[in-house]
């Protein structure tokens, strides 16, 4: 297999062919992991079979790695193989194709979130209208950091008030943000006409991951909240499990969130209920 080729054609196929630059470093990292995997352990990396990715994955969980970093492996090594197969580099059954990672389990949802208190003090310590927009998408409506960064000035339709979001694995939706994200994005956004909402306000360059959460992390150290865990995705968990706790409806945050899985969503029931759970205590 000629490995260098099987990279060079990531961008095409991977993703529906239209993969972040993250995407494209995270299956070319683990793509090569499970090849260096294979010629470490005598296999050949021509013809890997279901076994070897079983194996591999067990030595994984036995050395301890989280639950995300396997199942980022996982896929990181099936989108390989599958790119592999389509440029006719690879002739066989991906081994990768039924190999499953572990499935969070709610009841060990230890993911940070924000009171609708501390995102109030967080709010009035944006300085400017960019970082007042970044927030209120994420705390607020309920965004990714790569969905931030990926937004562009044409998918903020004003005529109807709503926004393209474009999620993980290609997935478009339409969201319908509240008066006062609208009108924070529509002033940050000014008289700009074309390419990314959120830029670089030295150069003009788009806003990366690293820069959504560099500002992020000075919006929380202004307003003393900022703590080991606590960043951009603890903004969009503060949006599901405020909303939830207001609401009693998965439904409603699993469409606020676009979780494909209702499995997914069912973290905040039990977050919900632990806090209920905490604060009766603390309170008698």
């Amino acid at each position: 297999m000629d490995i260098e080729r099987v990279i060079a054609n990531l961008p095409i196929y991977a993703a529906g062919g239209k993969p972040s630059q993250d995407t494209l470093r995270a299956y070319k990292r683990t793509g090569m992991y499970f090849i260096n995997w294979l010629s470490q352990h005598g296999r050949n990396p021509d013809a890997p079979t279901e076994q070897d990715a079983a194996e591999y994955v067990a030595e994984l969980y036995a050395a301890n790695m989280k639950r995300d970093g396997v199942n980022q492996r996982i896929a990181g090594g099936r989108a390989f193989y599958r790119v592999a197969s389509k440029i006719g580099e690879y002739t066989g059954d991906n081994p990768f194709e039924k190999i499953h990672g572990r499935i969070s389990n709610p009841e060990d949802a230890t993911t940070e979130f924000f009171t609708p208190d501390e995102l109030k003090e967080i709010y009035t310590k944006c300085e400017t209208d960019r970082e007042r927009a970044i927030f209120l998408l994420m705390a607020i409506e309920g965004l990714r950091t790569i969905e931030v960064v990926r937004m562009q000035i044409k998918d903020y339709d004003r005529k109807n008030q709503r926004i393209r979001v474009h999620g993980k694995g290609d997935h478009d939706a339409w969201i319908y943000p509240s008066e006062l994200t609208q009108d924070t994005l529509s002033n940050y956004i000014g008289t700009r006409v074309f390419g990314n909402v959120f830029v670089n306000d030295i150069d003009g360059s788009p806003l990366t991951r690293e820069g959504v959460k560099y500002i992020v992390n000075r919006m929380l150290r202004r307003a003393g909240l900022k703590k080991r865990g606590a960043s951009c995705h603890a903004l969009r968990h503060s949006c599901g499990t405020n909303l939830y706790a207001v609401t009693k409806d998965l439904r409603l945050v699993q469409e606020t969130l676009r979780h494909h899985s209702p499995q997914v969503t069912a973290r905040y029931t039990h977050i919900t209920n632990r806090r209920n759970v905490t604060n009766a205590l603390t309170e008698g």
